[in-house]
């Protein structure tokens, strides 16, 4: 059941992205998740204190169906993640990602459900900047905290960010 839920998932984000259901390959991560879904404890995953969700890279799955952190021409950063549920039951509700964009700033957001992050920043000055983003499993504490002891996986880049566009554009 569990598995016929990520596939209706990857089904509807393929929609989403005007992609082809037919032309996803979804076998590898697939097999990857198997022991995971396999294994879950619906009683530690279902509130959201034992379980993380999985940033989908490359080499998980193809370059063109992977998440990013890339520079952009015009002083510009793009982070897209594309994230499965990892160790979360499918019906888990809560979820907070954040983005340090490296230079002193950031970007933060809470999903009731799994969803993808797409998140574009203005960089002051033109260097190299460290991003790291971060997907978590959370809950609301009693106040309006945000609190996902741990349950996270991250991503980071180095990237080179310059004002000038690629010769030819």
């Amino acid at each position: 059941m569990k598995v016929l839920a990520l596939l209706a998932l990857l089904v509807a984000t393929a929609a989403a992205a005007g992609m082809d259901a037919k032309s996803l390959d979804v076998s590898g991560f697939l097999n990857d998740m198997a022991e995971d879904i396999n294994t879950m404890d619906e009683s530690s995953c279902g509130c959201g204190h034992g379980c993380r969700p999985t940033i989908i890279r490359y080499p998980m799955a193809e370059k063109n169906k992977s998440s990013v952190i890339q520079p952009v021409v015009g002083n510009r950063g793009n982070v897209a993640l594309i994230v499965y549920w990892g160790t979360c039951s499918p019906t888990h509700k809560g979820y907070t990602w954040y983005i340090d964009w490296g230079d002193g700033k950031s970007s933060k957001g809470y999903y009731d459900d799994l969803l993808q992050v797409q998140s574009l920043h203005q960089y002051d000055d033109c260097g190299y900047f460290r991003v790291t983003a971060r997907y978590c499993s959370s809950y609301k504490s009693a106040g309006t905290e945000t609190n996902t002891r741990g349950n996270c996986d991250y991503y980071t880049r180095v990237i080179d960010v310059t004002f000038d566009p690629p010769a030819g554009i």
